[in-house]
């Protein structure tokens, strides 16, 4: 994160909150809901279709070294390929979704509250101090 600017400091300094738009950019909320809701489908789509491409090699390698001339399955290897990609968009989609919505819930409670450190940091800071006492008390 950024080091404060001036402007920033003297409105902490004043008891005043710059309101959302104002505050490290004009788009800083738009650009981070984007990018979080790209990320989560990205992961999504990654992880999901690693998992559908390998059990379509799976199937492929037992297919082909099967004994039988006829295959007794009930889909067609097109059918596999394509139930696999729509299972991958669909969890890309899922996942790029929830994690959009969760940023979004987030800068809206920043927005509504400021951005004073919440339990869950001062919380955080404690575990990490007693894990590491060489740590100062400013982190």
């Amino acid at each position: 994160m950024a080091p404060a600017s001036a402007d920033e400091l003297m409105a902490a300094a004043s008891g005043s909150r710059p309101a959302l738009a104002d505050h490290e950019g004009s788009q800083r909320w738009l650009r981070r809901c984007v990018e979080a809701t790209l990320k989560g489908f990205a992961i999504g789509s990654g992880l999901k279709g690693g998992l559908a491409l390998l059990s379509v090699l799976l199937r492929l390698r037992r297919l082909l070294t099967s004994k039988s001339k006829e295959p007794a399955t009930a889909m067609t290897n097109a059918e596999v390929v394509l139930r696999a990609a729509k299972d991958t968009l669909r969890h890309g989609i899922f996942l790029g979704a929830f994690a959009g919505t969760y940023v979004s819930v987030d800068e809206c409670i920043s927005a509504i509250w400021g951005r004073n450190r919440s339990v869950v940091d001062l919380w955080t800071e404690t575990e990490a101090q007693q894990s590491n006492p060489h740590l100062s008390s400013t982190i």
